[in-house]
C-alpha cells in the first residue's frame, strides 16, 4: 500500500511567488464530485491525500465538502498553504476530523512578488507565524502542535503517519 498521494484540487493561487513554477493551464478548480471520483479511485492504496501540488487550496470553495469526502472514505488530509487565508478558514478546517496536518510554506515571505499589500501585511504579521488564535483554538491544549519555526500544525501529533 502507498502511504499518500498528492491531489491538485485548484491551480489558482492568491499569491505569485518568484520560486513558484507558473502554468498554462487554465485556471480551473476540481469539483466535488472530480475529488470524491478521485478519493474512490485511491481507497484502498492511500491513507494520507495530500492538498498540494500548484494551487492554493485553501481558496477552494468546496474545502468543506473536500475534507467530509475524505472523512467518509476514513482518508486523512495533509494541506500545504501559504497561509494567507488560515484565518478565514479556521472554523472550517478547526471542525474537518479529516484534517490530519497543515504545513505553511514559508517561501512565501521570501519570494513573493505577486502579493497585494494586504497579503504582504499578513505575510509580514504575527498571525501568520503564530497562528495558535486562528488555527489551533482549543484543540492546541489536548491533541494538536504548533512549532514556529517551521510553521506545521498537526491535528494529531501523536499519530504514526507521514508527516
Amino acid at each position: 500500500m502507498l502511504k499518500k498521494a498528492y491531489v491538485e484540487i485548484t491551480n489558482r493561487c492568491n499569491l505569485a511567488c518568484s520560486f513558484c513554477p507558473k502554468t498554462k493551464r487554465a485556471p480551473r478548480t476540481m469539483s466535488a464530485q472530480e475529488f470524491g471520483l478521485v478519493l474512490s479511485r485511491l481507497e484502498g492504496y492511500v491513507q494520507y491525500v495530500y492538498l498540494h501540488v500548484m494551487g492554493e487550496p485553501l481558496l477552494h470553495p468546496e474545502l468543506p465538502t473536500l475534507l467530509a469526502l475524505a472523512k467518509a472514505r476514513d482518508m486523512k488530509i495533509c494541506i500545504t498553504t501559504n497561509g494567507t487565508l488560515l484565518q478565514k478558514r479556521s472554523d472550517e478546517l478547526l471542525a474537518a476530523e479529516s484534517l490530519h496536518k497543515i504545513s505553511v510554506s514559508l517561501h512565501s515571505f521570501e519570494g513573493n512578488d505577486g502579493a497585494d499589500e494586504q497579503e504582504l501585511s499578513y505575510l509580514r504579521s504575527s498571525t501568520f507565524c503564530a497562528p495558535t488564535q486562528a488555527i489551533t483554538g482549543p484543540r492546541c491544549e489536548t491533541a494538536a502542535f504548533f512549532c514556529v519555526t517551521t510553521c506545521i500544525w498537526s491535528a494529531r501529533a501523536s499519530s504514526t503517519g507521514p508527516t
